[in-house]
């Protein structure tokens, strides 16, 4: 394709140029601007540029309308647009069957059949994110067990020489805390409880990595939260947390 430019040197229109015309015409067209195929060839183009800002906005606008006719949205449940319905509580339909994927990958982990760092540690988020994904409000016959033998595998894996395993089993140990009601924790886990809190506490004075001591700083402060909580609900102030400033004893007191 070719035109005349100024002093009437012949202009040639490179293969960009031509994609870019192709396109502004496929753009008109679909707003409804353009003439039928081999209709005004020849005319000049000067008559439409008054409008051509409203017909690329018709375009636009035109194009927008068929990706939303042809997306499909998962989760919402609503088009864009649209007031989304009230929802439903329904069943966790991971909790009757979660043992059947959560105990084989605590087996593979203490058999030792897992030989990098890389891969225990994310075997140990995934054992983590089951136990989240169950809920809070799961039976406590399904939530107790899983839990006290997730803390069993963070009382395993906590002093791993690799950082990122630390760092997964403090998430282990914060969905943990998480998984359980304040007071089911004390009465079920108090022994596994008082260890891994001393545990929380040298490592976030001393942990060598700096993300396992910011790690370890948020689930203490995870776990205060929760005996915060608890206190204000009873009125009692049991005193069952001490401050991390404190020295070496034991974060449960008897």
């Amino acid at each position: 394709m070719q035109g005349w430019g100024a002093g009437g040197a012949e202009v040639r229109e490179g293969p960009a140029l031509r994609h870019s015309k192709e396109l502004e015409r496929q753009l008109l067209a679909l707003a409804g601007a353009l003439p039928d195929e081999g209709e005004g060839e020849g005319e000049e183009d000067g008559g439409r540029d008054g409008d051509h800002v409203g017909t690329m906005r018709r375009a636009r606008r035109v194009i927008e309308e068929r990706v939303e006719g042809r997306t499909r949205r998962w989760g919402a449940g609503v088009r864009r647009g649209q007031m989304a319905p009230r929802s439903e509580v329904g069943v966790n339909g991971l909790v009757p069957v979660v043992g059947n994927f959560f105990y084989p990958l605590v087996g593979r982990a203490d058999k030792g059949a897992v030989a990098t760092p890389a891969v225990l540690g994310r075997l140990l988020y995934v054992l983590g994110t089951l136990l989240q994904c169950c809920g809070r409000h799961a039976p406590l016959a399904t939530t107790k067990p899983l839990t006290r033998t997730l803390l069993a595998v963070v009382l395993a894996s906590r002093f791993h020489e690799a950082a990122t395993v630390r760092q997964a089993s403090l998430f282990c140990l914060l969905v943990c805390f998480q998984a359980l009601p304040y007071r089911a924790l004390l009465e079920e886990l108090r022994l596994e409880l008082e260890e891994l809190l001393q545990w929380l506490v040298e490592a976030q004075r001393g942990d060598p990595e700096e993300g396992c001591r910011r790690h370890a700083a948020a689930v203490l402060q995870g776990w205060k939260e929760l005996a915060d909580d608890d206190a204000q609900q009873t009125n009692n102030g049991l005193g069952l947390l001490q401050s991390p400033a404190e020295t070496g004893k034991s974060a449960l007191c008897g």
